[in-house]
């Protein structure tokens, strides 16, 4: 392996741990559950991606070939991360977890109130939809 690769794969390796350290701070310092699922989602997504692609250079240049393990996890953090932070959010939301004083404006809350306001006319073809009964005959 080269002095240069050696340099890259540091890069990436340290660029992944402060990207893990700010998750962590985030985790820490930020007021209610929506701050702190953002930093912690986006940070270590970020983190995971950038040590997970130093691991998969790491063994490319190192002759053992391709490594799809690598790049299977990272396309799995990818997609399972923001997923499973928006999730939570949600669910705390669900949960009237309370917002931070600072909170300046609800999105979900007026979305709500649309929704409630929101009246569907009864149409008599619906209910005639409803009532009827489906068979199967089998042979």
């Amino acid at each position: 392996m080269t002095t240069i690769n050696s340099i890259l794969l540091s890069v990436m390796v340290l660029g992944g741990s402060l990207f893990a350290l700010m998750a962590t701070i985030g985790l820490v310092r930020f007021p209610d559950v929506y701050c702190r699922m953002h930093s912690t989602a986006k940070a270590s997504t970020m983190s995971i991606f950038l040590i997970m692609l130093a691991a998969f250079f790491f063994f490319l240049a190192d002759g053992h070939g391709v490594n799809s393990r690598c790049l299977l996890v990272i396309v799995f953090v990818f997609l399972t991360s923001p997923v499973g932070a928006h999730m939570i959010s949600k669910a705390a939301y669900h949960y009237e977890v309370e917002m931070w004083i600072g909170t300046t404006y609800d999105e979900l809350s007026a979305y709500n109130a649309a929704l409630d306001s929101f009246s569907v006319e009864d149409d008599s073809d619906d209910e005639a939809i409803k009532n009827e009964s489906f068979s199967v005959e089998f042979e």
